[in-house]
C-alpha cells in the first residue's frame, strides 16, 4: 500500500504541476474578463499549494526510506 500511495502522490504532484503551468500560460494572454482572470489566479494558488503539499509528502517518504536504508547498512556492518 505504501508503494501505491507514493506512486499516486507522485502522479497527483505531476498533474497539479502541469495544471499550474497551464494556468501560467493562460495568464500570458490578454484576458479582458476580470472574473476569468481571478478564477485563473485562484486556480494557480490552489495548484501551487497542492504541489507543495505533494512535494513535502514525497520528501518525507523518501527520507523515511533513506533512514531505514542507512540503519540497515549500519546493522549489517555491526553483524560482521
Amino acid at each position: 500500500m505504501k508503494k501505491s500511495r507514493c506512486n499516486s502522490t507522485l502522479i497527483f504532484g505531476v498533474l497539479f504541476l502541469l495544471l499550474q503551468i497551464l494556468s501560467i500560460l493562460l495568464t500570458q494572454y490578454n484576458i479582458s474578463n476580470p472574473l476569468t482572470l481571478s478564477i485563473l489566479y485562484v486556480f494557480f494558488i490552489v495548484s501551487l499549494v497542492f504541489t507543495l503539499i505533494m512535494i513535502v509528502i514525497i520528501t518525507k517518504e523518501m527520507l523515511r526510506d533513506f533512514k531505514k536504508l542507512i540503519s540497515d547498512i549500519f546493522s549489517q556492518k555491526k553483524e560482521k
